[in-house]
């Protein structure tokens, strides 16, 4: 069985999440996560059980936004679909195409379990990519520029998606460096990226990054100037 779980609205998110924990019940056991990384170990779960019988869930998490594990994931939907495991698909940051593609490949068996969480408006000039790839880089006068453009084009509108890629990016270089790695394969470019910060700073800072959705929508901070002071200390 599959839930699908698509777009970058935090609120959302989860209601959703909540809405799919009630249907599964406590008669699942979470088993693990997999990415980009880990892509091919779908396969593994497709009739997988516990040791003591129990049904699994496995979270998949942003696969759907490059090619090749976007096909993976095609290519395998029909067994997800009709495994009797629960796997729940997560992609914040998924094209409207990939999406709808995955919805309607597998409308017959996904009894509408699929939560369109997003609210994002098309900005064809500004992304935020380019904001993460210089926050990795460690460049903060190019990332506070970028900011700035992006501020004057988005003011608070998009703000929650900026936080929420910035936060996965940050995740990303976070595991690497857990890894004993000095630098993060990065599946975009192909190329080894070279980490500028120290598991201390990793861990502090993400933890600011990480909270600042929830202190968002507790209405304690503008999220924007909240990202802005993240820049300048970085």
């Amino acid at each position: 069985m599959l839930y699908f779980i698509f777009g970058n609205d935090i609120k959302k998110r989860e209601v959703a999440r909540d809405k799919i924990w009630k249907k599964v019940g406590d008669n699942f056991l979470i088993a693990r996560k997999i990415d980009r990384t880990n892509y091919e170990d779908i396969k593994n779960y497709f009739q997988e059980r516990s040791l003591f019988g129990e049904r699994l869930i496995i979270e998949i998490e942003d696969i759907l936004t490059l090619e090749s594990t976007r096909k993976y994931l095609y290519d395998n939907l029909k067994e997800v679909l009709s495994s009797e495991n629960i796997f729940i698909l997560d992609e914040p940051f998924s094209l409207p195409a990939s999406n709808t593609k995955v919805i309607k490949d597998g409308k017959l068996k996904m009894n509408e379990n699929y939560f369109d969480c997003s609210t994002l408006k098309e900005k064809p000039d500004l992304e935020p990519g380019r904001f993460c790839d210089l926050v990795e880089e460690r460049n903060k006068k190019e990332v506070w520029i970028e900011w700035k453009k992006i501020y004057s084009d988005w003011v608070n509108e998009e703000e929650m998606f900026l936080q929420a890629a910035l936060w996965y990016r940050w995740k990303s270089i976070w595991e690497a460096k857990l890894q004993n790695k000095n630098s993060r394969w990065d599946f975009y470019t192909k190329k080894n990226i070279e980490i500028k910060y120290s598991l201390e700073e990793l861990e502090t800072f993400g933890k600011e990054i990480s909270l600042m959705a929830m202190k968002k929508t507790n209405g304690e901070i503008d999220l924007m100037r909240e990202i802005e002071r993240f820049i300048l200390k970085i």
